[in-house]
């Protein structure tokens, strides 16, 4: 793989089956650690409009994405998804990077978002500048044992706010 710079920007329409496979190869581990319980259905932690959504490219390849809502006081993230290949590369920090930009310019204080304590993810979101500011059952979500998995709510304070 030849390294480049990593591009990032805004998803455009004809991203979207690229988008969608980063998506299923970057969550394909998650899958052997934890599931929707049975009988839930998907709903939108916002519930409000679609999400904003940027792309990380480096060369001509769409190698990660995130989505993120802004809100009155912080911006929400979910959804930020690398390509397995690309990996420790800095896309998660370049896409994080973007958001909190895209939050100092306008004027949010944080960046807030929740993950499962049982995929190892907090400790990634923690080198990316964000502490842990809440642990409670995951409503919705089990193990792929059956056994209860904790959400984790996580917050970046932005300096510059």
């Amino acid at each position: 793989m030849e390294l480049s710079v990593i591009r990032i920007r805004e998803k455009k329409v004809s991203d979207h089956s690229k988008v969608a496979d980063v998506i299923a190869l970057a969550t394909a581990d998650l899958r052997s650690v934890y599931r929707r319980s049975r009988g839930i259905r998907p709903v939108n932690q916002t519930n409000e409009r679609e999400p904003e959504i940027l792309v990380a490219i480096i060369g001509e390849e769409l190698v990660g994405t995130v989505e993120y809502f802004i809100g009155s006081d912080s911006i929400y993230v979910q959804g930020l998804a690398v390509h397995p290949l690309w990996r420790r590369f800095g896309v998660a920090r370049a896409l994080i990077s973007s958001v909190k930009d895209i939050a100092i310019q306008r004027e949010r204080l944080k960046l807030v978002l929740h993950t499962i304590k049982e995929t190892g993810n907090p400790a990634v979101f923690a080198k990316l500048g964000f502490i842990v500011v809440d642990e409670l059952q995951a409503e919705g979500f089990e193990g792929v044992d059956g056994k209860v998995v904790t959400k984790i709510e996580m917050v970046c304070v932005l300096r510059g706010s």
